[in-house]
């Protein structure tokens, strides 16, 4: 009730940040949250306007809720584009980085552009 409070009499933009194995449940369950509980069905706003969830090469469990996010006119933003630097070095490496000699970039380049041309637009 206190966030709901809070964008009304502010009209502040709220969010949400996810981690972990239950990303995509929390963001499934988050979007159903209506700003207006007397209008559960949605036709009015939802309580969070934008999500940030972890997304990268190694993580995309939760990119169909990401994109059900966005088609819902949530604004998505990627954290961890590139897994905590573990997808530029070890065995994810050498594949990234073979990627970015094709293609004549930065290992650094080829995560950011795998999740920046998701249909959720990050």
């Amino acid at each position: 009730d206190q966030l709901r409070a809070l964008k009304k009499d502010t009209s502040i933009r709220l969010g949400l940040s996810l981690s972990g194995v239950n990303q995509s449940a929390t963001l499934e369950k988050a979007l159903c949250i209506p700003l207006d509980p007397a209008a559960p069905s949605l036709k009015g706003a939802r309580l969070f306007d934008c999500v940030q969830a972890t997304y990268n090469c190694a993580e995309q469990s939760v990119g169909p809720a990401l994109l059900r996010a966005r088609q819902a006119g949530v604004d998505v933003i990627v954290k961890e584009a590139m897994a905590n630097g573990r997808l530029l070095k070890g065995e994810p490496a050498a594949r990234v980085q073979a990627a970015a000699d094709k293609m004549g970039v930065t290992a650094d380049c080829v995560c950011l552009a795998a999740v920046m041309v998701q249909l959720f637009r990050p």
